[in-house]
């Protein structure tokens, strides 16, 4: 093959490549002119559906308010910079939290139905009724005098608490239990009168006539409180 025609083939598919190039411009700018003139027809309807919006408003408002509004929104940039980042520093906490939250919330149900389970529930609940009962049955000037014979009945309940008395009150008790048990029967007169001649019987009732002596006494006036060392 000669140079000339060498020359003219390389020149036919430069034309023909040219010629796509051209093609491709000429669509490409059909799809232009197409995307301006879609462009053209949305911005039309948005100017129009803002001017109906804002005819609404524009009786509530003032000349100047909207102008006044973007200045600002420019002049708080920053802060509305500052607060997006406090908002997804926010974000973050939540989603670091959620897990120990969660895991919090199974404890506690877990700890409440070990309480169900303990019947602390039903116990409370008595317990407001006691409450709501006592509070029916006690007026003001009662707890008043209570509140008066505080000082005695602490004194008293300590008492109550030395070693010998509980000792004594749980050996009355268990005495009883004792006598309860055993069937009832009208013994004689000499039969008690040997039941009283028993130690354990004479000591009883030494402990009883000891006791209705110490009641029969007049009461001592009540101790003042004692004094705060110095």
């Amino acid at each position: 093959m000669s140079t000339e025609t060498q020359t003219l083939a390389a020149i036919e598919a430069r034309l023909a490549e040219i010629q796509r190039e051209v093609a491709a411009l000429g669509r490409m700018r059909e799809e232009i002119e197409d995307l301006r003139a879609d462009l053209t027809r949305v911005g039309k309807d948005l100017l129009s559906a803002a001017c109906e919006e804002l005819e609404g408003v524009a009786c509530v408002t003032r000349r100047g308010e909207f102008t006044a509004l973007l200045r600002n929104l420019l002049r708080n940039t920053a802060n509305f910079n500052r607060l997006l980042n406090y908002l997804e520093s926010g974000m973050d906490f939540i989603d670091d939290a959620t897990p120990v939250a969660r895991q919090a919330f199974q404890d506690v149900v877990q700890v409440l139905d070990r309480l169900d389970q303990r019947g602390w529930f039903e116990f409370l609940r008595e317990l407001l009724r006691l409450a709501d009962d006592l509070v029916g049955q006690f007026s003001a000037e009662d707890l008043r005098r209570l509140r008066e014979a505080l000082p005695s009945l602490v004194r008293a309940f300590r008492r109550l608490l030395q070693p010998g008395t509980l000792a004594l009150l749980e050996q009355a008790a268990a005495s009883l239990e004792a006598s309860a048990a055993v069937p009832a029967e009208t013994p004689s007169l000499f039969r008690l009168l040997r039941e009283l001649n028993s130690p354990e019987a004479r000591r009883t009732l030494n402990l009883a006539v000891g006791i209705a002596r110490r009641l029969g006494r007049p009461p001592s006036p009540a101790e003042p409180p004692a004094r705060q060392a110095a």
